[in-house]
């Protein structure tokens, strides 16, 4: 059996994604603190019940998220696999979608400056019969698996009715 390849998302998209959500609540906090704070008396917030009460629950609400978003970049990842790509998302609600490379013809990648700068981008693969684009986003260094998508892909040769996968190993060691 050939081997697979599973690919998550980047862990600077995911740093990127959880400084944004604290730079976020940083923007809510500080209306919230800011009116009760004085340079004679420091913080006076603990005079207002109803505004610490506030204050606890947006950090166990940011708190939520955050935790949220590193379940989501946990279980969302692809797998290459012989004749296929697959996607797995969610920890609650699963989805998963199979992809054949028999089926794709466009292969290619988009990457923007903050992406270029950390090695990182989107994997772009078109199904004429579905007549749509499938993504594979912030993948690390993705110009190394357009390349074993394109081999993987050669490997499929056609028989008589249906497609098999090459038995020559496409794989090369890291």
């Amino acid at each position: 059996m050939l081997p697979s390849i599973t690919l998550r998302k980047s862990i600077v998209h995911l740093i990127i994604r959880i400084l944004s959500l604290q730079v976020i609540f940083l923007a809510v906090y500080f209306p919230i603190v800011f009116p009760f704070f004085t340079i004679d008396n420091g913080f006076k917030i603990l005079n207002y019940s109803l505004t610490n009460i506030l204050f606890i629950s947006l950090i166990f609400f940011q708190v939520h998220l955050t935790f949220i978003t590193i379940l989501n970049w946990l279980n969302d990842y692809y797998v290459i696999k012989p004749g296929e790509i697959y996607f797995k998302k969610g920890f609650l609600n699963k989805l998963e979608e199979v992809h054949l490379l028999k089926d794709i013809e466009g292969i290619g990648s988009n990457q923007n400056l903050l992406e270029r700068i950390f090695n990182y981008g989107t994997i772009r693969l078109y199904n004429p019969i579905d007549k749509k684009e499938i993504d594979i986003h912030a993948i690390n260094n993705p110009e190394k698996y357009i390349k074993i998508i394109q081999n993987a892909k050669q490997m499929i040769v056609p028989t008589q009715n249906f497609y098999q996968v090459s038995p020559r190993i496409f794989f090369s060691p890291i």
